[in-house]
């Protein structure tokens, strides 16, 4: 799965990283763990497991709001009957091919319906505004048509 995450939140979380594996390194974190800990260490321990724990919610958060077209991009180009399936639905909603629900969902497990599910739902919702989907189904489109085509003669 691809996410597109904001760099200042990325930032923020590396930050809190960092401040990990400086306070692990220096001894601190040891310390603040030790029987007779010092208020100091625990304290700087605290705030960098907090400072940790708040940035990957955000992250956890901006992902979630991320377009299932990007989170499932992977899925959605494999390879593979699901890929295949999956591509047929999001061409079939950009307008370009038609294709029968019943005949994708035959290929989904449980994961990839989801992915359908979640897909439709966005679709439903934000139509052409997600630059995602539009780009996606672009992509796929484009990839069509470059396809050789087969002359049996």
């Amino acid at each position: 799965m691809e996410v597109i995450i904001n760099k200042a939140k990325f930032d923020r979380l590396v930050g809190a990283v960092e401040q990990l594996q400086t306070l692990n390194a220096d001894g601190t974190l040891a310390a603040a763990f030790a029987f007779n800990a010092e208020g100091d260490n625990v304290h700087k321990a605290v705030t960098a497991f907090d400072n940790l724990a708040t940035a990957t919610a955000v992250i956890r958060v901006e992902t979630r709001n991320a377009s299932p077209f990007l989170r499932y991009r992977r899925e959605i180009i494999a390879d593979t009957p699901s890929g295949a399936a999956l591509r047929r639905l999001v061409l079939s909603l950009y307008g370009r091919h038609a294709a029968p629900l019943r005949d994708l969902f035959e290929h989904f497990g449980e994961h990839e319906s989801r992915v359908a599910l979640e897909c439709i739902t966005s679709f439903a919702t934000h139509g052409d505004r997600d630059s995602q989907f539009m780009g996606l189904g672009l992509e796929i489109g484009q990839a069509i048509s470059d396809e050789p085509i087969e002359v049996v003669a």
